[in-house]
């Protein structure tokens, strides 16, 4: 028989390649469509968590970063927070306490409700200091008006049966921390202290806040 019995053999090695070639086209083209879907799911996790750092689930829209986002920074504060750091400065100017006195209070405040003047707390705690009417601090609504509960605080408010800081013997000599302790008697005694900074630079800010008697 002639040897165009063995013909058939160069074709079929050359559709093997050609299926290895598309076997290969095949397995880049599947590599390169998970590349690129892990690419934009990398992308997608990204602008989400960009999204929830501008506004967390629940909000309203872009919120005011937190105080302690900078604690040395008083211009992260809102409005309400300016406020009621003014009001603070402004019921201590004429008690006596001097600059001291109006930091220790605005490291309190800060401490205890962030200067917002807050409807509940722990327990029975209302207000910027969260101070508790079952404690003989005031009532509720007193406790709620941020003059009375500074004066309350200072210790110059008569409605208020708690020692404010002008009653705490020594309380100059004090660490600024120790001395909110004294009055606040806090569950967490050392909480005070990291508002040191924010709290100094807030007072030498707003200093000149109107005098409230």
């Amino acid at each position: 028989m002639p040897s165009s019995s063995r013909s058939p053999a160069p074709r079929t090695r050359a559709a093997a390649r050609a299926r290895e070639q598309r076997r290969a086209r095949r397995r880049r083209a599947v590599r390169g469509l998970a590349v690129g879907t892990a690419v934009v799911c990398a992308l997608a996790l990204v602008v989400a968590g960009t999204v929830w750092m501008i506004a967390p689930p629940g909000g309203d829209g872009p919120q005011a970063p937190s105080a302690e986002a900078n604690p040395d920074d008083p211009g992260l504060l809102d409005r309400a927070q300016l406020a009621n750091a003014r009001t603070i400065i402004g019921v201590g100017r004429p008690t006596g306490v001097g600059r001291e006195g109006m930091i220790i209070a605005l490291m309190v405040a800060l401490q205890e409700s962030t200067l917002h003047n807050l409807d509940h707390g722990d327990r029975d705690s209302v207000g910027l200091f969260q101070q508790r009417p079952s404690q003989g601090w005031g009532t509720k609504r007193q406790l709620q008006d941020p003059r009375y509960a500074a004066r309350a605080f200072y210790g110059v408010e008569r409605g208020s049966d708690n020692r404010g800081l002008r009653q705490i013997k020594g309380w100059r000599t004090m660490t600024k921390n120790d001395a909110g302790q004294r009055v606040q008697r806090s569950a967490y005694p050392h909480a005070y202290a990291k508002w040191e900074a924010l709290a100094t630079a807030l007072y030498d800010r707003e200093r000149r806040a109107p005098i409230i008697r």
